[in-house]
């Protein structure tokens, strides 16, 4: 068994799982919700996913017969929805905005499918022996299915989409913009993750510890992990991505470590802008590089 899958091998796995989604009817479902703002609309999102999983969100959107741009944010590892007012900041400024929970990560998104080669009370730790089975083949699939979703709405400025995202989420924009280059105008990632995965494991930081203390008792599975998780490392599909990228990373970052980082943002060929937040942790620049964002998306999108 080879140490790591070539890139072609990689783009095969995920075309393929690009396939499987689309087999599968999304069955989306739109509810309105009440909001205190005129100038706002609010609605919970559902879906179905993999393995006929309904996957919970919002959408906001400003109240307009315009199109708008479209902010499709990636939550954080066990960050979870609790009101669509954490987001009501994009459609006051006139952009739409897609989230949902990831999957059995404490929100209302369960995983409910068995998995074939271990089961672990931590999402990473389920499926890890074999990439068709690994948990985070899940969680992409239907971040994957929440673009397609954009991608269908008359009201979206379809030139005018862009992912952002933190942490687990920073890792996750990132490979949306290698498996679907053609889609997002710009990435913002912050304190990226889903880098150098099989260090990240034996250094086990992160929501990969998990894997790393499962080698622990088992060291004769090192190879195949190596190999099955490479499947999902930023560092082997960052060349694909064509648009620009905005990303922070945080010089003492504990759980997503910045010299694990460098090993895919080296890769990425298209145009990119890094900040480095010194003596910080994985909290990174906060909000302050929150309000970074909202102004160079708000110059990106009149351009």
């Amino acid at each position: 068994m080879k140490l790591t899958a070539t890139q072609n091998e990689i783009l095969a796995f995920w075309k393929a799982v690009q396939q499987e989604v689309a087999e599968i009817e999304p069955e989306y479902t739109l509810t309105k919700q009440s909001t205190s703002d005129p100038t706002v609309e609010v609605f919970t999102l559902t879906f179905t996913g993999l393995y006929q999983e309904t996957i919970y969100g919002f959408y906001l959107r400003p109240k307009t017969t315009q199109q708008v741009p479209v902010i499709i944010e990636s939550l954080g590892y066990w960050t979870t929805l609790e009101d669509p007012f954490q987001f009501i900041h994009w459609p006051q400024m006139g952009y739409a905005c897609l989230v949902i929970d990831n999957r059995a990560q404490g929100g209302k998104t369960l995983d409910q499918a068995p998995y074939q080669t271990t089961s672990h009370p931590e999402p990473f730790g389920r499926g890890i022996l074999d990439h068709h089975d690994f948990y985070f083949k899940r969680l992409l699939a239907d971040q994957l299915r929440l673009v397609d979703f954009a991608t269908t709405r008359d009201e979206v400025d379809q030139t005018q989409i862009i992912f952002r995202g933190g942490s687990q989420g920073g890792g996750v924009v990132l490979l949306l913009g290698a498996l679907l280059p053609d889609v997002p105008k710009w990435i913002f990632a912050d304190v990226p993750s889903h880098a150098n995965i099989y260090h990240r494991v034996l250094e086990e930081t992160g929501s990969y510890g998990v894997i790393g203390r499962f080698l622990a008792y088992y060291p004769n599975q090192r190879k195949t992990i190596e190999h099955e998780l490479s499947y999902f490392d930023l560092q082997y599909l960052a060349d694909l991505i064509t648009c620009p990228v905005s990303i922070s990373v945080a010089s003492h970052d504990p759980v997503c470590p910045m010299a694990d980082f460098f090993h895919a943002y080296r890769k990425i060929t298209s145009p990119k802008t890094l900040r480095v937040y010194w003596k910080k942790g994985h909290e990174g620049g906060g909000v302050k590089q929150l309000v970074r964002e909202i102004n160079q998306i708000n110059q990106i999108t009149q351009e």
